[in-house]
């Protein structure tokens, strides 16, 4: 079974899914930070684990805990993971905490800027028969004279606990080589995966996954993502001197931007991540899980016998022959036709 549970006390609040935990709390500035994403814990356990930022190695200069959603203002490392400017020149976003949803499994953390007129929702989904938490987010400008140009958005920031090393599984490829499995240590620096292209496709697919560098097919923790979404994207990858590893992604790319009018909203596509503990065989076998229980509309529908008629034309296409294949594909019984 998963479940929400919110310390008020603490401000902090505690995702259970079947086998993992993830927590958030409210900072004293009322930014949302990350505390925990790994192996189940309760609400003590959670809360008893350290607030402070992390030290650098070569000063006392200290790290804030890392954002649930960075916006590109204020002292703060590593890639925003929102960006914007309001119709006055200001991009800097200051945040006021004004409440949280909880409807089931699904939670909504609400914001808004102290001083313009921006209003945030982080969501969070969990599923009773998935380790998988879903995350998105919704903007709305709450003003009625000015638009808000957004210049980044993305679905959601994910952060990983501190670990000797770290590794990224990643996959690209081209016509007869498609999705290839890359395996890389990580850099301290930031990496970026993106596509531009305006599709989802097997030259780069919107998905990583990262290890401690010891993971196999049966062992090792590993925490990956996967945003939903069929069009450009971006993946930001970025690992701090102090070897602290996260990434934050979603659609779009860097010359792409939105005008948020007066009363609209935006929502963004899914970021979802997972948490496994017995490698990458565990990991694969919980993503097929959910999308056959959560993305397919109808998994267990027959699918079409399907004729594509590039193994008979090849490049040589024509109207005429396509009405030729298309006709003897039917009398095959074919209900597709490429």
């Amino acid at each position: 079974m998963s479940s929400i549970t919110f310390a008020a006390a603490d401000r902090l609040w505690l995702l259970r899914t079947p086998n993992t935990a993830y927590a958030l709390r409210l900072a004293d500035d009322d930014t949302p930070r990350h505390v925990y994403w790994g192996a189940p814990l309760d609400v003590a356990d959670v809360i008893a684990l350290p607030v402070a930022g992390h030290h650098l190695t070569s000063s006392f200069e200290t790290m804030p805990d890392p954002d649930e959603l960075a916006a590109a203002a204020g002292p703060r490392f590593g890639p925003p993971s929102l960006a914007l400017r309001y119709a006055d020149g200001t991009a800097a976003v200051e945040w006021t905490y004004v409440g949280y949803d909880l409807d089931g499994g699904h939670l909504t953390v609400r914001l808004a800027d102290r001083h313009y007129p921006l209003a945030v929702k982080l969501h969070y989904r969990v599923h009773d028969d998935s380790d998988v938490i879903e995350r998105w987010t919704t903007v709305h400008n709450t003003g009625a004279d000015d638009p808000i140009t957004l210049v980044r958005l993305d679905s959601a920031a994910w952060t990983l606990p501190s670990r000797s090393d770290y590794r990224v599984s990643h996959v690209a490829g081209g016509w007869s080589s498609e999705c290839q499995l890359h395996r890389t240590p990580v850099p301290v620096a930031e990496t970026v995966f993106t596509s531009r292209r305006g599709i989802t496709s097997h030259q780069a697919n919107p998905w990583l996954m990262l290890d401690a560098g010891d993971a196999d097919e049966d062992t090792g923790e590993v925490w990956s993502a996967a945003l939903a979404w069929s069009g450009s994207w971006r993946i930001t990858l970025h690992r701090d001197p102090t070897g602290r590893v996260g990434w934050t992604g979603g659609f779009g790319h860097d010359t792409t931007s939105w005008l948020l009018a007066p009363g609209e909203s935006l929502d963004t596509p899914v970021f979802a991540g997972l948490y496994a503990r017995n490698g990458f065989g565990e990991t694969s076998r919980a993503w097929h899980d959910y999308t056959r229980a959560h993305v397919l509309r109808h998994p267990a529908e027959p699918r079409p016998v399907l004729y594509n008629s590039l193994e008979a034309t090849a490049f040589d296409v024509s109207e005429q022959g396509q009405l030729a294949l298309a006709t003897t594909a039917a009398d095959l019984g074919v209900e597709l036709f490429v």
